[in-house]
């Protein structure tokens, strides 16, 4: 179980004389081994907040802990292999690797990860992971042939499958119908339930309103959380 917060922290980007308050102040809880929805039109900060919390972008004030360890401004930070034994993503271009098979991208956290895991297991757990994303039998199906939303399904079999803490996903349902968006949820949903913490952005107020927590986010700025 890991419980995450966030003490003042600030994030702004400057394209000439215009400053945007991507998270400005955030101090935020985010409640171990539940799933968390992150909501607020668009650029009110929510996948900068994932990214910070990730730590895949560095904050220009503020902190944030795992457990109560100051990670954000540490060298656990800028280790990536450690970064990806604590957490997974679902990014919204689903940053997949076109010149490899379905399978070839979900074994991944696998291959990488810090854990050493055999041949035959990985193999299992992919299977596994495409099952449970509607996805059997796609693993030698090359990955620059999928639909959109195929591909995003691939992307969420890639973050579950790894041994990873903490799964971070944005908007992992914005490509999806509404029968696999419910599916995929559940799957996010049982890996709550199995002891990880989710933490979901999403403009889907339906399943918002399935999570444990939700994080309502305007201007870079908590409106509230409940």
């Amino acid at each position: 179980m890991v419980q995450i917060s966030l003490r003042g922290a600030t994030k702004t980007y400057s394209a000439g004389d215009s400053v945007s308050h991507a998270l400005d102040g955030v101090s935020l809880d985010i409640q171990s081994s539940k799933i968390t929805a992150v909501v607020g039109p668009s650029g009110c900060g929510k996948s900068t907040l994932l990214n910070a919390i990730g730590l895949l972008i560095p904050l220009d004030s503020g902190s944030i802990s795992v457990d109560g360890v100051d990670v954000g401004n540490s060298k656990f930070g800028r280790d990536a292999r450690r970064r990806s034994a604590l957490f997974s993503y679902v990014v919204q271009d689903f940053a997949l690797l076109e010149s490899e098979t379905v399978a070839g991208n979900v074994v991944l956290p696998l291959v990488y990860g810090e854990k050493r895991i055999g041949r035959r297991r990985r193999r299992s757990i992919v299977s596994e992971s495409l099952s449970k994303v509607g996805l059997s039998g796609f693993e030698t199906k090359s990955v620059s042939r999928l639909s959109g939303g195929e591909r995003q399904r691939v992307a969420i079999a890639r973050a579950i499958a790894g041994y990873a803490d903490v799964v971070l996903a944005d908007e992992p349902t914005g490509a999806l119908d509404s029968v696999n968006s419910m599916a995929v949820f559940e799957v996010l949903r049982s890996i709550s339930k199995s002891g990880k913490t989710v933490v979901m952005a999403t403009h889907n107020r339906e399943l918002a309103a399935l999570c444990d927590q939700i994080v309502e986010m305007k201007d870079g700025s908590i409106l509230s959380s409940i």
